[in-house]
């Protein structure tokens, strides 16, 4: 085989790879694993979020009609003071704080930033968590969850 007939193979090969690995990080956010969270017998899917890069992420950037009834469950290896911020956000949440599957706080109606704002931040302080909760603003008052309810917690 000659020299540029093998370069080329191989230029096709790097360009097959690298548009297959964009497709799969562009599908990843569709693709993310599901959880139900149920709340005063109301099933709720969620995105799970359980590494450092799907919770840096979040939900920052999905439209809302991208969430739709879902929300996003951020699940830590241990319960510590969790700080949240909107930054990327495209619609307003209700943040509920987890700990041991309990709710121990919830931020209504958390707005998401207009262009040139400051996100806002939102901080678990003094609670530890293990788990946050993103939801549509108002889905924590629709499904009435508030401090003190103990949540059902189906993962993959």
């Amino acid at each position: 085989m000659n020299m540029s007939l093998s370069k080329a193979l191989i230029s096709g090969a790097v360009i097959i790879v690298v548009v297959l690995l964009v497709g799969a990080i562009l599908r990843g956010r569709e693709a993310a694993e599901r959880a139900t969270v149920t709340a005063n017998d109301v099933p709720l899917a969620v995105r799970v979020a359980d590494n450092p890069w799907e919770r840096t992420r979040g939900l920052s950037g999905f439209e809302a009609e991208d969430v739709k009834a879902q929300g996003m469950l951020f699940i830590f290896p241990e319960k510590e003071v969790r700080s949240f911020w909107m930054k990327g956000m495209k619609l307003d949440l209700d943040v509920v704080w987890i700990a041991d599957g309990k709710v121990v706080a919830v931020d209504m109606g958390v707005s998401a930033p207009k262009q040139g704002e400051e996100p806002e931040r939102m901080t678990s302080n003094p609670i530890p968590v293990d788990m946050v909760l993103e939801l549509p603003a108002g889905y924590a008052n629709q499904f009435d969850i508030n401090p003190g309810l103990l949540l059902k917690i189906e993962l993959p």
